[in-house]
């Protein structure tokens, strides 16, 4: 069937597995969707003429999102997204912090399931990106954005779901935490 294409850095890594049973389709590993105008090598141009070529029905971008992008990056990101032509689904920030490292937990040998940081304090800290990305999808509704917080943080933020770590270091998910 028509293929999805994967855009994103070492984030969108570990979702590689998950939508292994769909057609994926993967960009230059590490040109994050913000990235594509800015670096020579990220060519959005040549994205898009893969999208029309490939027939992909859809976009899935994943990313460690930064909390610094200014207006001119988000105009450019909103610019791009609506010229794919095809339905864009955007992972919203994950939860990031010392306190997610399981070398923090090592020496216990024992996994908290969650950690001190509530679900409010997770989404305020991205709040910005957060806001621009659902204000770009008012005005464009085939701009997707998928929360992952409901999960992550039901109150407050996991570190482990079922014993088992979700996180690989302080910002990236493990296999399981994509699968959650």
């Amino acid at each position: 069937g028509p293929p999805t294409l994967l855009i994103g850095d070492s984030h969108a890594d570990r979702f590689k597995t998950v939508l292994s049973q769909i057609p994926l389709l993967i960009t230059k590993q590490n040109c994050t969707a913000m990235e594509f105008g800015e670096r020579p090598d990220c060519n959005w141009k040549a994205v898009v003429d893969d999208i029309k070529a490939l027939k992909v029905q859809r976009i899935i971008l994943i990313s460690h999102w930064r909390e610094d992008y200014n207006e001119g990056e988000f105009r450019r990101l909103e610019s791009n997204l609506s010229e794919a032509g095809v339905p864009v689904i955007v992972l919203l920030p994950t939860p990031e912090g010392s306190e997610f490292n399981p070398s923090s937990y090592i020496s216990s040998g024992r996994f908290p399931e969650f950690v001190s940081l509530t679900r409010q304090q997770a989404e305020q800290s991205t709040s910005r990106f957060r806001n621009e990305i659902k204000q770009i999808s008012m005005r464009h509704p085939d701009v997707i954005p998928v929360d992952p917080l409901p999960i992550l943080c039901p109150s407050h933020c996991r570190f482990a779901y079922r014993g088992t770590p979700i996180y690989r270091d302080d910002n990236h998910l493990t296999i399981d935490g994509v699968a959650l």
